[in-house]
């Protein structure tokens, strides 16, 4: 378990320079997330996860590869410690690289498998704490690189650390003999000290972590400190905020709704795709009970809880102190029809952005099956809110028959068939009558032409013909990407701009 002995110095790892220490200095950053990233990993990110776990603090682990191996398909789910999966995903990134956790951890802290190239990645995202090497063939400065000195190495990539941060260079792959150590060891220290100015050598490390077959093993690694070469090598705090939001939903969302999640004792969801301890119940039972089926899933057995509840909520304790994180209330357009409570709301961005901050409990997303699916990966809060518009295979029966979502021949009744289904959905969830919400609110995405009048006129119907109690107030959300549509113009009579 990660700690700080009596000196600060974070971890258990023995360091040794000029003398021996327990522990590692490092200027963290206690109001966000430390950010670590593995380059090149293949199936070694269980090295840099032990390094990073050894410091109590939430953390962004980047796993980043052309051909990734994930922890929840073979070799990464293999274990020695029977047939337990050890990882389970959680969500995808807006950018659709899974996420995954470590179900056993208490601490707060986010796999993001990367399928990109290492370089690229880097350079596109705010500039990481840790740069963990073990595998450099990706680094790119012109020449072979196991020509290069190791001082070339580490000034190239070092534009990826911010200032104080650090870089690991692991020593399995015998990547002392790749880049020409040939000094000896009386001599490593000038040898250090003619690295470039801001980059200066701290001394070797040795931990204990677990393996990729979960075998606690010995690892051994040189550690470099990163300093100021002249540019800006701080973290922008609102570019590390957008990044944040596109990797994990919470930090998508609002204080006001961390407070609902932390007040309604909410914990993390599975992605929609995880293999989960229910699934792998339901097919043990049922091969107890039917010994001719077979279940084409995996034997692996998944842990129990993604999360533990009490440890999740302390993370979104964390986050509600840390507020500055957290993304601001969405702008919005309302309209109201006159004389009644009723309204429609019009934002414009992408629904699968906007998808953490849309989300409550009373909330329902009502778009077309791919999208839905999107949202899910992204957002696994809203399974039970979704509101199926589409069959799931195409031999049954749609909710909404032959579905054309734009254009002049856009499905008759769209908008009406979307509330209807919508309430229905409502309705199933929250089955007991004296207990009901007060609102309803349905989101969705642009349809039909896009014109404001058009779904005024459509919401309208909708009201005159509706069953919908009194009491319940209906809001009806449309989010649309271009810019021209839904313009404020042309409004049909008795609606006006709230």
């Amino acid at each position: 378990m990660a700690m700080k002995n009596q000196k600060e110095r974070y971890g258990t790892f023995i360091h040794s320079n000029e003398d021996l220490n327990v522990g590692i200095d490092l200027k963290i950053d206690e109001s966000r997330p430390l950010v670590i990233a593995h380059p090149a990993a293949g199936n070694h990110y269980h090295a840099s996860m032990s390094f990073v776990q050894e410091f109590d603090h939430p953390f962004i682990h980047l796993v980043i590869d052309l051909h990734p191996y994930f922890p929840d398909t073979w070799p990464g789910m293999v274990s020695t410690t029977g047939n337990f999966m050890k990882y389970q995903r959680i969500n995808d990134t807006i950018d659709g690289h899974p996420v995954f956790r470590i179900c056993d951890s208490k601490q707060p802290h986010w796999q993001v498998q990367v399928t990109a190239d290492a370089e690229e990645y880097l350079n596109s995202i705010p500039l990481v704490d840790i740069l963990y090497l073990d595998w450099i063939d990706w680094i790119n400065i012109g020449d072979d690189i196991r020509k290069k000195q190791v001082k070339s190495l580490l000034d190239y990539v070092s534009k990826f650390v911010r200032k104080d941060g650090l870089i690991i260079l692991d020593h399995k792959h015998d990547l002392k003999r790749i880049l020409s150590f040939k000094e000896t060891e009386d001599k490593l220290l000038d040898f250090y000290q003619s690295l470039s100015s801001h980059i200066s050598y701290s001394g070797e490390l040795e931990w204990l972590g677990e393996n990729s077959a979960s075998d606690l093993t010995a690892y051994s690694a040189s550690m470099y400190i990163v300093g100021d070469n002249g540019e800006s090598k701080e973290v922008n705090v609102a570019d590390f905020q957008k990044w944040m939001r596109g990797l994990v939903p919470e930090f998508a969302q609002t204080k006001q709704q961390i407070d609902s999640a932390i007040e309604s004792g909410r914990n993390q969801f599975e992605h929609v795709d995880a293999y989960t301890w229910d699934i792998w119940n339901c097919n043990y039972i049922q091969k107890l009970t039917d010994d001719i089926t077979h279940v084409n899933l995996s034997n692996l057995v998944p842990a129990m809880k993604t999360w533990d509840l009490e440890y999740y909520q302390k993370f979104l304790g964390w986050l509600k102190i840390n507020d500055h994180l957290l993304t601001k209330p969405q702008n919005i357009r309302s309209y109201v029809k006159t004389n009644q409570p009723h309204i429609v709301n019009i934002i414009h961005g992408d629904l699968i952005e906007l998808s953490p901050l849309l989300f409550k409990e009373n909330n329902f997303i009502a778009v077309r099956k791919s999208l839905a699916k999107k949202v899910l990966n992204r957002c696994p809060w809203w399974v039970d809110n979704m509101v199926k518009l589409q069959a799931s295979s195409p031999w049954m029966e749609s909710p909404i028959p032959n579905l054309v979502w734009s254009g002049e021949d856009v499905t008759t009744k769209l908008v009406e068939d979307i509330m209807d289904l919508s309430y229905s959905k409502f309705i199933e969830k929250f089955d007991d009558l004296d207990n009901i919400p007060d609102s309803l609110e349905v989101i969705t995405v642009a349809n039909g032409n896009g014109e404001l009048k058009e779904l005024l006129q459509s919401f309208e119907k909708f009201l005159n013909k509706s069953k919908f109690p009194d009491e319940i107030k209906l809001s009806l959300t449309v989010v649309h990407l271009d810019d021209f549509d839904y313009e404020d113009n042309n409004l049909p009579d008795n609606w006006v701009r709230s």
